[in-house]
């Protein structure tokens, strides 16, 4: 788990590109083998359903290895306990957004994503509140906690991430679009 945690902080695409793979500082046979043996194994763990960082693990498995083909299709109810939480104002949901985020982000148009469960993602990232300045609706209490370094460091990369991608929707919490949240913040 922690390696997967690692390579989604890392970006897997772009550790399998590494700068120190096949410079004389890492066999990159080796490397790549390495690799590709953690991948089937990560994608042999777990279960695929309710697990975004399972369901990662095989795309990202189905990506380097071609004639890998994940035996599932992923419901579009999978993650409403996820989009539940978010509705709620829930802690540690920027966690969870991290997950769905990059799995939008890397792996957003693979077939194996539903079309409903990829409405269901874009809709989750542009309703999200991405600050506890953002309104909250009447009569909800927000639990989510934003104190720490760490939920500081996601919950603003979130939101930059979520503009790059939609920079000129109008995001649900606030009303505002990425150009303007981008203004306000700017000041």
């Amino acid at each position: 788990m922690t390696l997967a945690l690692a390579l989604l902080g890392l970006d897997c695409r772009g550790l399998l590109n590494s700068p120190l793979v096949g410079t004389g500082n890492v066999d990159e046979a080796a490397f790549h083998a390495r690799q590709l043996s953690y991948l089937r194994y990560a994608a042999q763990q777990g279960s695929s359903r309710g697990s975004v960082l399972n369901l990662i693990n095989h795309l990202e498995r189905s990506r380097v290895e071609p004639r890998y083909a994940p035996s599932f299709v992923v419901p579009v109810d999978t993650y409403d306990g996820i989009f539940l939480k978010f509705s709620r104002f829930e802690n540690t949901s920027d966690f969870d957004l991290l997950y769905l985020l990059n799995l939008w982000l890397g792996y957003g148009s693979d077939p194996i994503l539903a079309a409903a469960l990829g409405a269901k993602i874009e809709s989750a990232i542009l309703g999200f509140k991405y600050w506890y300045t953002e309104p909250t609706p009447a009569g909800l209490l927000d639990n989510a906690y934003y104190g720490s370094e760490n939920h500081q460091i996601i919950f603003h990369t979130l939101e930059y991430l979520a503009g790059q991608s939609f920079p000129d929707r109008v995001f649900g919490n606030d009303g505002l679009t990425d150009r303007e949240k981008q203004a306000q913040h700017a000041r």
